[in-house]
């Protein structure tokens, strides 16, 4: 079988992705006739440029900037307000020969551009520079198969994939017979047909030279508004007929990280974040109290509404380690709920919204829909009635894996803890995780000598989450076996 890989784009961090795709090609059998082209830039780099949305965010700042990032801090907007934090992660990017990865892959061909000799232009200006430089990288590194394939023949089996990015490939991929005019990608099984991801992808010679002229959307828009590359390529793919199925014999793993940016950091240039940092000063040196009236005080000063919200989440964040949960409630309610129509997603900003509606309802022990329909109305009856709120609210409870999501925190918190009433309080295991259930069997055997009894009550309930689990079932038959020989003591 001949295999080409197509490297293409920015390699990050300390080219790690690379050093593991070259210990996995080493597992491929020798059957595979192996190409691999790279197609790179000459620095390596951080996600500086293009629209930064949710899971861009990912890789230059840490999870506590995700969770209080205002929405009006998204897209073009974020370096333009931290420009020296622009300049220190910019001063990182490191030139790399060709022959550092020319030590990796020695039978690589090598294609390396300087940024710096090359602008992207054209005639509609499409607001999204990284996905430009992207789609053109995916191109080039295509054209270069396109001439080794015109004097040795064609490939079986093209994969493309980013420099950045780690991956597993399946052996079996050798006798892999693709469909013509088909590219396998990674699919989400709840994520929107509308949008499609642009890290890896594979399919026959054909179709991957298919999916690289995708860059032609680019050119000639003339008033056509560009809709961002996860749209754009699932409108191309549609547009010229391309089968989509979710990759089974390539897996993305991960990506290079480079050093996450702080609220430290971004609270040296914003004062938004130089609040959230004296908040959560105040929380850890006097209190919630303090804290609320900092954040609260926050509030009053700005006219931002996106930074209202964000403060508000970080409100509710508070009211929730402290316990406060239908406080939390209409702190949460007050912000996001209440500003606009929300289209729940786990690829954006709602999703951290839709976690803190779940965080919040288990700490109230709502576990089931209905319960938790009226409790959360009845909550805002002491609110400014707000149709656009309410109907968030019923969007959200509408979600496939509200159940799991909310039962999950619910056990969560039980076993973080230690409350075993709240646990065998629970009258539907249905929608409980699989995992929780070895969480809740070795709380289960922390009892097996206070009390033989509720050990045996958690095991049954780790059971009726997991009823295959041979070691659970052997425990509770061990456990039946001590109380019965319990009882005929007592009698």
């Amino acid at each position: 079988m001949k295999l080409c890989i197509l490297v293409s784009g920015q390699a990050r961090g300390n080219l790690d992705s690379l050093r593991h795709l070259a210990k996995e090609i080493q597992t491929l059998p020798p059957s595979i006739e192996l190409t691999i082209i790279f197609s790179i830039w000459e620095k390596t780099g951080v996600k500086l440029d293009g629209v930064l949305f949710y899971w861009q965010f990912h890789r230059i700042v840490d999870s506590d900037v995700i969770a209080t990032l205002p929405k009006s801090y998204y897209c073009q907007n974020f370096w333009k307000r931290f420009p020296q934090n622009y300049q220190r992660l910019k001063s990182l990017q490191l030139d790399y020969a060709p022959a550092v990865i020319s030590s990796l892959f020695p039978d690589a061909i090598i294609d390396v551009e300087s940024e710096q000799l090359l602008e992207l232009e054209f005639e509609e200006p499409v607001g999204d520079s990284n996905s430009m430089r992207m789609l053109y990288k995916v191109w080039r590194a295509n054209q270069i198969k396109n001439v080794i394939e015109h004097r040795d023949g064609e490939f079986d089996c093209v994969l493309r994939m980013r420099a950045d990015q780690f991956v597993t490939i399946d052996p079996a991929i050798s006798e892999a017979l693709l469909p013509a005019n088909t590219v396998f990608l990674r699919l989400s099984g709840d994520g929107p047909t509308w949008e499609i991801p642009d890290d890896m992808a594979y399919g026959t010679s054909k179709s991957m030279s298919t999916y690289a002229n995708a860059f032609s959307r680019c050119f000639g828009r003339m008033g056509v508004r560009w809709r961002g590359v996860h749209e754009e390529l699932a409108s191309y793919f549609k547009q010229h007929g391309v089968n989509l199925e979710n990759s089974t014999l390539v897996q993305g793993i991960k990506f290079d990280t480079n050093p996450l940016l702080s609220i430290a950091d971004l609270a040296t240039e914003d004062t938004y974040f130089k609040n959230i940092e004296t908040a959560r000063r105040a929380l850890q040196q006097e209190g919630v109290q303090p804290a609320l009236s900092h954040v609260n005080a926050f509030i009053e000063a700005t006219n931002d509404e996106s930074e209202q919200d964000a403060y508000r989440l970080e409100q509710t964040r508070i009211l929730e380690r402290a316990g406060r949960y239908s406080e939390a409630l209409c702190s949460l309610l007050s912000a996001d709920f209440s500003r606009y129509e929300i289209r729940f997603s786990k690829n954006d900003r709602s999703d951290l919204l839709f976690h803190a509606f779940c965080r919040i309802c288990a700490g109230l022990s709502l576990l089931q829909k209905s319960d938790a329909y009226w409790a959360v109305m009845n909550t805002t009856k002491t609110m400014i009635s707000l149709p656009l709120r309410d109907k968030n609210i019923e969007r959200a409870l509408q979600q496939d894996h509200w159940e799991t999501t909310v039962s999950n925190y619910y056990v969560e918190f039980a076993l973080k803890n230690n409350q075993v009433g709240r646990l065998l309080e629970i009258k539907d295991p249905s929608h409980i995780s699989n995992g929780y259930a070895c969480k809740i069997r070795d709380f289960a055997m922390e009892f097996e000598v206070l009390n033989i009894e509720i050990a045996r009550d958690l095991m049954q309930l780790a059971s009726s989450i997991r009823p295959d689990g041979a070691f659970i079932t052997k425990k509770i038959s061990e456990y039946d076996q001590r109380i019965r020989a319990k009882n005929r003591e007592l009698r």
